[in-house]
């Protein structure tokens, strides 16, 4: 499961959704296409369990098999901060994940 987080200090970007004037996809990419994306299908555990990859913002409830697409982002520079960057204390002491 991937989370998917969002910084719009503006509301720029629900508004956007809002309007219809764009959707998010989440699913795995098979390949590209001279048209968009060609999709890997939903996972037979997330279809025994009744979940959905596709959905989200902007309307898809299921993973489409292909997509076209204008623009593709694979990746924004994002850095997430454990505990939003407080610091992880155990006994008095900072720990940092991933540090001995």
């Amino acid at each position: 499961f991937e989370q998917r987080t969002c910084f719009a200090p503006g509301g720029e970007f629900f508004k956007a959704v809002a309007e219809g004037r764009l959707r998010i996809v989440t699913a795995q990419i098979e390949g590209f296409t001279a048209q968009g994306l060609r999709l890997r299908p939903m996972s037979s555990t997330a279809a025994s369990s009744g979940k959905e990859e596709g959905g989200g913002w902007g309307g898809a409830t299921s993973t489409p098999r292909h997509l076209e697409a204008d623009l593709v982002v694979l990746a924004t520079g994002h850095r997430l901060a454990f505990f939003g960057g407080v610091p992880l204390l155990v006994d008095g002491q900072v720990v940092r994940p991933g540090e001995k």
